[in-house]
């Protein structure tokens, strides 16, 4: 009986404290579904969770303390200005997932 009481205090550790890891771990990116919208964290070395398939507009904007950031093949596209202001970003690693968009527009004459 004891083992059984023994285990079951693990997998209740396991189920209630892992989650709870991550979830803080996780607090500091604010999502809109699987957008980020907002980091909020202050590590100088942001990795950002699978499963984000966007980094939204001025995400990051000025966060001076950042120095790198690496981005997971989950995501697709980054929004203008996300990076704006980082002076200290010095690396970037950004996966062939992410599609390039050329913004830049035609007047007619």
């Amino acid at each position: 009986m004891k083992r059984k009481t023994i285990f079951t205090a693990v997998l209740l550790c396991a189920m209630l404290c892992v989650p709870l890891a991550l979830f803080s771990q996780n607090q500091d990116f604010e999502m809109n579904g699987t957008v980020l919208v907002k980091y909020n964290g202050n590590v100088e070395n942001v990795i950002i969770p699978e499963g984000v398939t966007a980094i939204g507009y001025s995400a990051f904007y000025e966060l001076e303390n950042i120095t790198s950031v690496t981005i997971p093949q989950s995501v697709i596209s980054i929004g203008d200005n996300a990076f704006r202001g980082c002076s200290s970003l010095t690396s970037i690693t950004i996966p062939a997932s992410v599609l390039i968009h050329n913004h830049l527009h035609r007047h007619s004459q």
